[in-house]
């Protein structure tokens, strides 16, 4: 299973590099935080929300809600790692629950789990 956070999908729609390479499984999830992270950012660009949901959506692309376990788990990273910000904490802590390889395209993850795979 990948886990994309926001970075890695919005590579995907704006087709930059590494976009092609987040999708490169069968089974990809985001977490409700980070889905709702690419949406605000799509509706920031001006583009048509609804293309973008169906367009990830065919690419096999679930939502994950949040337990109460990621939550406490978001709060034990905050102190390990400051300079993430909340939507990376939650998808670090959902994508350890999960046992999931971590797509990303933000580089400050390189050094934060060995379950992180950066696309770029």
């Amino acid at each position: 299973m990948r886990l994309l956070d926001s970075s890695a999908i919005l590579a995907t729609l704006w087709g930059e590099p590494g976009g092609e390479e987040s999708f490169d499984q069968d089974s990809c999830v985001c977490t409700v935080v980070n889905w709702a992270e690419v949406a605000g950012k799509v509706l920031s660009r001006q583009a048509d929300w609804t293309l973008a949901q169906r367009a990830l959506f065919g690419l096999g692309l679930r939502i994950v809600p949040m337990e109460t376990v990621d939550v406490d788990r978001c709060a034990q990273l905050w102190f390990e790692h400051p300079f993430l910000s909340l939507g990376d904490r939650i998808c670090l802590a959902v994508g350890e629950r999960l046992g999931a390889d971590i797509i990303t395209a933000d580089r400050q993850w390189s050094d934060v789990s060995s379950r992180v795979i950066l696309i770029r």
